[in-house]
């Protein structure tokens, strides 16, 4: 509680010291009131005597006793009541002030004033123990924060020193110092972390350099592909030519076997009319022969008239010649009938002579005729045969020029397949080439970091806790004298 708001006890009966230093101070304050009464009289003038001056110079002397006496008693009241109290609350408070908090004397015969300035000073007391408590709390509190700011700093200088490890690329580092319980996960998944880039950057260290090899290997595999494939590309683009040139022949090819088999058909048809002919010309052959063995038959009729007539011309001369002469001009005319009889005779001979010739050309002829159909038979057989080959021929002709079309434009597909090969070969060797350079790259980045070969078994140091040890401040001595 403050000391204003502190307050007399109520009904507290009143010292006898302070009576009697208020009786000292009445007397006091009257013998001088009469003192002061007696010199404004003295100075009035009034007419003084010898008794009156006696009288005032005995009340003087009194006066001046009384002075004295309630000065003394004055002094001794604010000594005793006053100024040893004070003296006393003045030690306790300079205690108080030097932060000594020792009990503070009681004191019965006090005043009121004495009594609440004790009164304060028990508060003031109270107060300074309260702070007291709470700066030792306080300063307990800030020895923790200190103890906790120092491992706080060791743990960070430690993350800081092996984290500048880290970015310079350093994976041998490990945080060997054991942190505070608090901190100890953290420096265990540092280390593991390390222990895991350790692992992962050896692994693509090695893997980097597999993949280097193989780069290699892909792009001299894409180079001899790439040139394989261009070769393959002129060698298509070639065939595609050749097949271009195959496939117009055997299209005129087709197209002469057409019109082949179109002339072997009217060929066909033309013998198939000319063996009508033949045969035609065979049974007028055969009925000329039929003729010519008429004519034949009238002609040995004629011979049989020829000698009949010869011989009745010779029967007529022999008459002739036994009638003499009148009968001369009978046997002339019997022997110019006989005349024309034989020359009859001999007509008839020779034109049977012609006509047995003419039969045996017309029966050679016949035969021939008959050989001929038979021969434009087997000829139009043969050229119904040679029309169906060479429609066949013509037919497969036409399939060859199809198949060599559709041939032709699957070797152009595959040749426009085999130029995008060569595209994407050509783009796989630059690809190739693009993963060997950044794997050259990798393998440089890779070769900053230093890894830890054997990664062995390091020894763990207890981290010293605690402020009055001092051991924090060596450590942080031994860690600033190594620097990052």
């Amino acid at each position: 509680m403050p000391v204003s708001a502190r307050k007399p006890p109520v009904g507290r009966p009143v010292p006898w010291s302070v009576l009697l230093l208020a009786a000292a101070l009445a007397a006091l304050i009257g013998a001088e009131l009469h003192f002061y009464d007696r010199l404004a009289r003295l100075a009035a003038g009034a007419p003084t005597s010898e008794t009156a001056a006696r009288a005032l110079t005995r009340d003087l002397g009194a006066a001046f006793l009384w002075t004295g006496a309630g000065a003394a008693a004055i002094a001794l009241a604010t000594a005793l009541f006053g100024l040893w109290p004070l003296a006393r609350m003045t030690r306790a408070a300079t205690a108080l002030a030097e932060g000594r908090l020792a009990d503070l004397p009681r004191l019965p015969l006090a005043p009121p004033e004495i009594a609440r300035l004790r009164g304060a000073l028990v508060d003031l007391r109270r107060m300074l123990e309260e702070r007291a408590s709470v700066e030792d709390r306080e300063r307990l509190s800030e020895i923790e924060r200190y103890d906790h700011w120092a491992e706080q700093h060791v743990v960070v200088t430690c993350l800081a020193k092996g984290l500048h490890g880290l970015a310079e690329g350093d994976l041998r580092h490990r945080l060997d110092l054991r942190f505070p319980a608090d901190f100890e996960p953290l420096r265990t998944n540092f280390n593991a972390t390390l222990d895991e880039l350790n692992r992962l950057i050896g692994a693509v260290a090695r893997n980097g350099t597999k993949i280097h090899a193989l780069s290699d290997e892909i792009g001299g595999s894409s180079d001899d592909l790439s040139r394989r494939t261009e070769n393959q590309a002129a060698t298509l683009e070639e065939t595609a030519a050749a097949m271009d040139e195959l496939t117009a022949s055997v299209r005129m090819a087709a197209d002469g076997a057409a019109q082949v088999a179109d002339v072997t058909r009217e060929a066909q048809s033309d013998a198939e009319r000319n063996g009508d002919v033949v045969r035609q010309a065979v049974e007028a052959m055969a009925q000329i022969k039929a003729s010519s063995e008429g004519i034949s038959q009238i002609i040995g009729v004629i011979e049989d008239i020829a000698l009949q007539t010869n011989l009745l011309a010779l029967n007529a001369g022999v008459e002739a010649a036994r009638a003499g002469e009148a009968g001369r001009g009978f046997a002339v005319v019997a022997s110019e009938v006989r005349a024309l009889a034989q020359r009859s005779s001999e007509a008839a001979k020779e034109i049977k002579t012609l006509i047995v010739t003419s039969s045996d050309q017309v029966e050679a002829g016949v035969s021939l005729v008959n050989r001929a159909g038979d021969a434009l038979a087997d000829i139009v057989t043969r050229v119904g045969q040679i029309a169906e080959l060479v429609a066949g021929i013509a037919t497969g002709a036409q399939e060859q020029s199809v198949g060599l079309g559709e041939i032709n434009i699957g070797v152009s597909q595959l040749d426009r397949v085999t130029q995008q090969d060569a595209a994407m070969v050509e783009a796989s060797t630059a690809a190739a080439a693009t993963l060997r350079h950044q794997t050259e790259e990798l393998e440089a980045m890779v070769a900053r970091f230093r890894l830890r070969q054997d990664a062995p078994g390091a020894e763990v140091l207890a981290f010293p806790g605690g402020r009055s040890s001092g051991a924090l401040d060596a450590i942080w001595q031994d860690f600033a004298a190594a620097g990052p």
